[in-house]
């Protein structure tokens, strides 16, 4: 959980099957030479292409209604929405891709005057997936934003309102727990919680982190510091897991992982950690009980440890579902540009 790595909206609706305002996307896209054993599809269908990045699965249990990420297209990096397609079972079925819609316009359907970047999504197995949050430097989301710095965005799915929330400074990084009641942002003064409802913040975190982590709770959190990882389970007292890079933390709050030397390690309660395989990015389902990570050629699991998709170029920023019945990643397409792909596990 918590990995940070133009026009009006309502104008922005891709509809698959059909188009808006004249964009016609195909409902599956050629995957080319990017395989995973139940199939993979294209998800980055954003307007005008560009490179894509940060894909996030929303957390809500084998669900997995939505899929949000980075896209460059147009130029600036905008943050965009895709949305499963109904009908659908909670069972982990075939995920079947049904609209995009970009989340970052401009107030009034001008086009956003400032990069949005790193999205999160709520949910678990008790709670569906409700709100998206996002880092923005455009001030012309809402009206009234006039810090000229990058804030916090948080919007209500599927299409609600855009909220912005001011951080003590700009802010680098977000997350939410899983009812979307706690925002978690990063600045250069530490990492805050803050209650959405009331508005209380209390920082967790004194002093500039390179990178943060936090479980679906908003308790148990991990963070980068000059190299080293550190970590606290359900709020207790920060412990160092040493070197490394690349932090994150199960739903549950109960493993951690981060990769060290090109190696992925794992500790459950921030205790001794040890390593598990040869890779980078690693990320954990809600329980913990699996780590997928992405090596030169493909994005694998440690369920039964094997391979999830192959790519012809190195794969990145692998995202699970909450209990790993999908997988998004980044991948290059023929052309070479980077783009986020979804692979179906099963219905396990």
């Amino acid at each position: 959980m918590g990995r940070f790595r133009a026009g009006a909206l309502a104008a922005s609706v891709v509809a698959f099957g059909g188009g808006v305002a004249g964009a016609a996307v195909p409902r599956q896209a050629d995957t080319g030479a990017i395989t995973g054993s139940r199939g993979v599809q294209l998800i980055s269908q954003a307007p005008g292409g560009g490179p894509a990045s940060e894909p996030v699965v929303s957390q809500d249990s084998r669900t997995a209604r939505y899929v949000a990420w980075t896209s460059q297209a147009g130029g600036g990096r905008n943050v965009y929405l895709a949305t499963r397609a109904r009908p659908y079972s909670t069972n982990g079925s075939p995920w079947a891709l049904g609209s995009v819609r970009l989340m970052s316009a401009g107030s009034g359907g001008a086009a956003a005057n400032g990069d949005s970047y790193g999205p999160q999504i709520n949910g678990d197995d008790l709670a569906g997936a409700t709100c998206l949050a996002f880092v923005s430097e455009a001030s012309n989301l809402i009206s009234g934003d006039r810090d000229g710095h990058a804030d916090a965005f948080v919007r209500k799915l599927p299409s609600g309102k855009l909220r912005r929330v001011a951080g003590h400074g700009a802010v680098r990084q977000v997350a939410v727990d899983r009812r979307c009641e706690h925002l978690l942002y990063r600045t250069a003064s530490g990492v805050y919680r803050r209650t959405l409802s009331g508005g209380a913040t209390t920082r967790m975190v004194r002093g500039s982190v390179d990178d943060f982590a936090v479980d679906d709770q908003g308790r148990s959190l991990v963070y980068t510091r000059g190299g080293q990882i550190r970590c606290s389970t359900d709020g207790r007292r920060f412990r160092s897991l040493g070197a490394g890079t690349q932090p994150a933390v199960s739903g549950s709050g109960k493993v951690f992982a981060f990769e060290r030397g090109g190696t992925i390690y794992r500790s459950e309660r921030c205790g001794r950690p040890s390593a598990i395989h040869a890779g980078s990015d690693p990320a954990l389902t809600l329980s913990g009980h699996y780590v997928v990570y992405a090596d030169g050629t493909g994005v694998w699991t440690t369920f039964i440890n094997h391979v999830l998709a192959t790519c012809p170029a190195p794969p990145s920023a692998p995202s699970p579902s909450g209990h790993g019945n999908y997988v998004g990643f980044v991948c290059a397409d023929a052309a070479g540009v980077p783009q986020v792909y979804l692979v179906y596990i099963g219905p396990k």
